[in-house]
């Protein structure tokens, strides 16, 4: 066992997708920015475990943190929002290397998709980038936007994306397929082929969950930023209503919760430690035993951020 070290008590690395590369996306630093290879992934394992580290579950983490127990070379793998690439590429890394993940999901996205959750990238920002991948020529908002080549499709992505997120921002019960449709002037955008392609099923939840190395979280109701919800009402509506829906759809405790964009607030801090027992922000740091069990860092893995040479192999 690795000797315990005074203080730390691991790490946490945050993922939220697994996929391969696809030319429609490799226009753009949208997708890449939270996506990393299912190859990209198996490195990082196998490098972290000749490095001497162990992959643990998130309760047996929390367990050895709450005993006092330091084990700095303690790493649990994190994911958050629900694409079903995690169901297809990267459960099964994990079932190879037998590695526990926890996989935190918002349930109006596994629901309804871009109809309902309330500030996805997600699928609706896939299926842009495929749009305008097969497309030469655009226009929105009163301007013609050529897309031959590779700089001009990521300049078109990018005023699309601005404009959508700035129209959601204030009116963000409009659903993005309406946003969509309207800016591209098409009312065919599949929308319902991209749900079922990109969004992980209840199906496939309970496949996973099945797995004694997968733990289901809350990753909240509708995605979106927790600070920024007025209403008490509301705001525990992201905490319940996700725990009852997932509840329902694994016929389990769901005790884990991430926060959105890593939005803790001090509103939200009664309500998450009623309804679960921890909560993982958004914050590049080691663990240790002074953090709040509700207020976790995590490391983000990105491709160009090589875990065992960013932060693991300088502790």
């Amino acid at each position: 066992m690795e000797k315990q070290i005074e203080n730390c008590c691991g790490k946490l690395w945050m993922l939220h997708r697994v996929a391969p590369n696809r030319p429609e996306i490799e226009f753009h630093r949208f997708d890449k920015s939270t996506r990393i290879t299912p190859e990209y992934l198996e490195r990082c394992i196998l490098e972290a475990k000749a490095a001497g580290f162990r992959f643990v579950s998130i309760d047996e983490f929390l367990a050895n943190k709450q005993a006092g127990k330091a084990f700095a070379k303690d790493i649990v793998i994190t994911i958050d929002d629900g694409y079903r690439d995690i169901y297809q590429y990267a459960w099964p890394v994990f079932e190879k290397h037998k590695v526990p993940f926890v996989f935190y999901v918002a349930s109006d996205f596994i629901l309804y998709g871009f109809d309902r959750c309330r500030r996805p990238e997600i699928d609706g920002g896939q299926l842009a980038m495929d749009y305008i991948y097969h497309h030469q020529n655009l226009a929105f908002g009163g301007k013609k936007y050529p897309a031959r080549d590779e700089a001009e499709k990521s300049l078109c992505f990018n005023d699309l994306w601005k404009r959508y997120k700035r129209t959601k921002l204030f009116l963000p019960w409009v659903s993005g397929r309406r946003l969509l449709s309207k800016y591209l002037r098409d009312d065919s955008l599949p929308f319902d082929t991209y749900f079922k392609k990109y969004v992980c099923s209840p199906e496939e939840l309970r496949e996973m969950n099945a797995s004694p190395l997968c733990t289901i979280g809350s990753h909240g109701k509708s995605h979106y930023p927790l600070y920024k919800i007025r209403l008490k009402s509301n705001l525990k509506k992201e905490f319940a209503e996700s725990k009852r829906v997932l509840e329902g759809i694994l016929g389990q405790a769901v005790e884990h919760f991430s926060y959105a964009y890593g939005s803790y607030c001090p509103q939200v801090d009664g309500l998450v430690r009623h309804f679960y027992k921890s909560g993982v922000a958004v914050r590049d740091a080691c663990c240790y035993l002074s953090d709040d069990d509700y207020q976790l860092p995590r490391i983000t893995i990105k491709a160009e951020k090589f875990p065992m040479t960013y932060i693991d192999l300088k502790d």
